[in-house]
């Protein structure tokens, strides 16, 4: 049995989406996505893209997975966060670096960019975090 819930299904497709079974898309892309990801998905893109040709780019994730690589940075776990991202460690170590990390904090877990922020407001006559 479908798990999308009828009410959230467009009125046009809900009289037929009631018949969806498992192993309706034999053959083809949506047999494909059927067999990774259900068969509620493979219907909703054969009912809402029909006769649309979609590729995805193998990147197409690389977007989230920088993200959750800046989010999860604690100062040492770049081989942990390669693994699960499934970024390769040396991807890992261009992400750090391109938000000036360099894959380490210092032992405060101040990044040397946060420094360079502290030490530009110091010589411009702001306070720093000292309140100096």
């Amino acid at each position: 049995m479908p798990n999308i819930p009828v009410e959230g299904m467009p009125e046009k497709y809900r009289e037929l989406y009631r018949y969806l079974r498992p192993g309706d898309f034999a053959s083809g892309d949506l047999a494909l996505v059927e067999s990774c990801l259900g068969s509620d998905i493979a219907f909703a893109l054969a009912a809402e893209m029909n006769g649309i040709q979609i590729t995805i780019a193998k990147n197409a994730l690389l977007p989230i997975k920088k993200r959750y690589v800046r989010e999860n940075f604690n100062g040492s776990n770049q081989k942990q966060l390669a693994m699960k991202s499934g970024l390769s460690l040396s991807t890992v170590y261009s992400i750090l670096k391109e938000d000036g990390e360099d894959g380490e904090k210092s032992a405060k877990g101040v990044s040397e960019r946060e420094k360079g922020l502290f030490d530009f407001m110091e010589n411009e006559g702001g306070t720093n975090a000292t309140g100096k």
